[in-house]
């Protein structure tokens, strides 16, 4: 979630008799609602990022009627749709809010702000460096400037490296329509986080699918040796190293993809579940 402390705090609203309402931040301060200024910032945010009324109405699942009304002062947004239009704009409430200003110049962001993003990203996913030497194409032969020395950051992973290139594929693609630009970058950003939700962590980013393939393989290449060890060294240990979950995972591919696997693929899964955690899979 985007949305900051103060939102949280919001659910404790003040309504005032005479139809004002404050609420507390989070430092127990109470502040007087601005709708004029929450209007305005909604208004930036929507010529800044080239979101119409009608986009947005379907971003946070109301009517553009509703929309138009909340914007021209006439209604008031509900305290979930305040919420739901941070979230859609990728921006906290107290920006919303007018805590902070909604747009920042580019002098006031500092190299602190850059090293807190990479310090975040790093909690999530090894971030590699390497010095590369890039040379420029459009340089004459024999031109000693024509190569220079970078730091590159890169990941080694799958998932992101295709989107990494799906994105630079979008950004490339040329139009003299500034705005249409921007339309095609902000849908597909907001496709690519729709996917990139059911892709865990935990599964070096793969999604389910994907991951239930890879445990199905580990299982059937075990169930392989299984079978040779079983019979030519019977005293071997021969339990798999798997977790309920993961059997889980291979069970639901095996399920989804019998018509393309081997015959065997059940007997593999009754196997790790004899010698791995015991576990009892139906049929």
């Amino acid at each position: 979630m985007i949305y900051s402390n103060t939102i949280l705090i919001y659910l404790f609203l003040i309504f005032i008799p005479k139809g004002d309402i404050y609420f507390m931040d989070k430092d127990n301060q109470i502040h007087k609602y601005d709708k004029q200024i929450v209007i305005e910032n909604i208004s930036i945010l929507m010529k800044d990022k080239g979101v119409t009324q009608a986009e947005l109405a379907k971003g946070i699942g109301v009517s553009q009627s509703r929309i138009s009304d909340c914007l021209r002062g006439q209604r008031d947004f509900t305290l979930s749709q305040f919420v739901d239009i941070a979230n859609f704009f990728e921006t906290s409430t107290d920006k919303l809010l007018g805590f902070t200003p909604v747009t920042a110049k580019a002098d006031e962001a500092t190299l602190a702000d850059v090293l807190q993003k990479l310090f975040d990203i790093e909690q999530l996913i090894n971030i590699n460096m390497e010095r590369i030497d890039i040379i420029d194409q459009n340089a004459l032969p024999f031109d000693t400037g024509a190569q220079e020395t970078y730091l590159a950051l890169y990941f080694k992973n799958d998932a992101l490296e295709k989107n990494l290139e799906e994105w630079a594929a979008v950004d490339s693609i040329t139009t003299q329509d500034a705005e249409m630009k921007k339309k095609l970058l902000r849908l597909w950003k907001e496709e690519a986080l729709s996917t990139a939700k059911s892709r865990k962590a935990k599964w070096n980013f793969r999604n389910e699918e994907e991951e239930g393939k890879i445990l199905y393989e580990h299982i059937t290449e075990w169930y392989e040796d299984f079978k040779i060890n079983s019979v030519l060294q019977p005293n071997v240990d021969t339990r798999i190293n798997i977790t309920k979950e993961e059997l889980e995972l291979a069970e639901k591919y095996v399920r989804k993809n019998l018509h393309s696997l081997s015959f065997d693929a059940y007997d593999a899964l009754d196997s790790a579940e004899k010698f791995g955690l015991g576990l009892q899979f139906s049929k």
